[in-house]
């Protein structure tokens, strides 16, 4: 007995030393209300949107920004919001104190230099076609865009570096560009399709296309267009992509209806409702934003009803998904120790990189990650235990595993 129980430890010290691996998406999911729509995430995962027919900023509790007809359009890493009071007509930003309204028109984003993607009047003259143009906080300068479209125009994403993702006329047809500050570019993506709507900071863009009898996401990745796929149905839209490469939005499963939202990575399209902890009572039907720590913002449909949420990747390591890596963790593994899946078959909640098997390499991800929480931003930010300290726990956890299915 004693030297089994030696021998288990030993074996605990083998599996706290293996590196740990990627985890398959799973996540937390916050519920921003109910008639909330959720439009921007900034990276401490703040949102600009809207919620009973006012622009909102969600920073953990929502906060009314104007009155009623507001929208809040976008959102920068110091918690500013653009928007549009449609009561006034007018541009809004809320610099995180106070709200100010601006032009006639509206405000579809600002970056992390207070530059800010505008329509409407600037110059004191309106621009034909509701024409772009970027506003800068600092000094009010403004650098008009509309000046070199070829007709019509309109902008709906601006990253760090000034670029506009947005959606013109190019001989009598509508198509998506990219301005980079200096010219404009039309994209390779077929006129007349759905505008440019969402920009990283490396010039990417996201938009649709159709092909055939379906509208299919694609990416614009500097170079050349990637299709995104869908989720079997004919509608699919993509709204927003993260500076890793992250696409987030909504696809149709079945024909035109039955929207459900997707996360892009990899090469491959990801169903968003297929990653969360069963029986979780919510269908996810559009990811509207996403920033680089991958968290999402979105839409969600919860005992019937429309409800904004935030998605907030899953720590790897907590299988239970209750919010930090600890024993409790250690049991579920235990008790499923081997189980497998693939295919069709559910893969076990213990699996926490997501290789189909519960193992020792599931266990090195907890270890990596003790007791780490979602508002520690990331393991680095817990202090992980030691070896000699995470090889008892460990192997109480194989032990009970021997125990449970009499063998290693």
């Amino acid at each position: 007995m004693r030297k089994s129980i030696v021998n288990t430890l030993l074996l605990g010290l083998v599996v706290a030393s293996l590196p740990s691996v990627g985890r398959a998406a799973g996540y937390y999911v916050t519920d921003l209300g109910a008639d909330v729509q959720p439009n921007g995430i900034n990276a401490s995962g703040e949102i600009a949107g809207s919620s009973n027919d006012q622009a909102i900023w969600y920073d953990g509790t929502p906060h009314y920004l104007t009155g009623s007809g507001g929208e809040g359009l976008g959102i920068n890493d110091k918690g500013q919001v653009v928007g549009i009071d449609l009561s006034l007509g007018k541009a809004f930003f809320y610099d995180g104190t106070t709200t100010q309204t601006l032009w006639n028109g509206g405000a579809f984003a600002i970056n992390n230099n207070g530059q800010i993607l505008g329509t409407g009047n600037t110059a004191n003259r309106y621009i034909p076609g509701d024409g772009p143009f970027i506003y800068n906080v600092s000094d009010g300068s403004q650098q008009d865009i509309s000046s070199i479209l070829p007709s019509s125009g309109y902008g709906f994403a601006l990253n760090d570096t000034g670029q506009v993702a947005g959606y013109a006329t190019n001989n009598g047809d509508w198509q998506a560009y990219l301005y980079d500050g200096a010219s404009l570019n039309f994209l390779p993506i077929f006129p007349g399709e759905p505008p440019a709507i969402g920009i990283n900071n490396s010039g990417w863009v996201v938009s649709s296309k159709r092909q055939s009898d379906f509208d299919n996401a694609v990416l614009w990745d500097g170079t050349s267009v990637h299709g995104l796929g869908n989720l079997g149905g004919h509608l699919t839209q993509a709204y927003d992509v993260n500076n890793p490469g992250q696409v987030v939005g909504t696809s149709d499963t079945i024909g035109y209806g039955n929207e459900h939202a997707f996360l892009y990575q990899g090469n491959a399209m990801i169903d968003l409702n297929s990653v969360l902890t069963e029986n979780s009572g919510w269908l996810l039907t559009q990811g509207t934003a996403i920033n680089d720590k991958g968290q999402i913002a979105g839409l969600g449909t919860l005992n019937g009803q429309s409800h904004g949420v935030l998605l907030t990747p899953v720590i790897p390591g907590d299988v239970n998904a209750d919010g930090i890596v600890n024993g409790e963790d250690l049991a579920l593994m235990s008790s499923t120790w081997l189980q497998t899946g693939s295919g069709f078959a559910p893969i076990p909640q213990a699996d926490a990189n997501g290789d189909g098997v519960v193992n020792a390499q599931d266990l090195a991800l907890a270890s990596s990650n003790w007791l780490a929480t979602p508002s520690s931003g990331n393991s680095a930010a817990v202090p992980e235990p030691s070896t000699l300290i995470l090889a008892p726990l460990c192997g109480i956890a194989l032990l009970a595993c021997r125990r449970s299915i009499g063998r290693f």
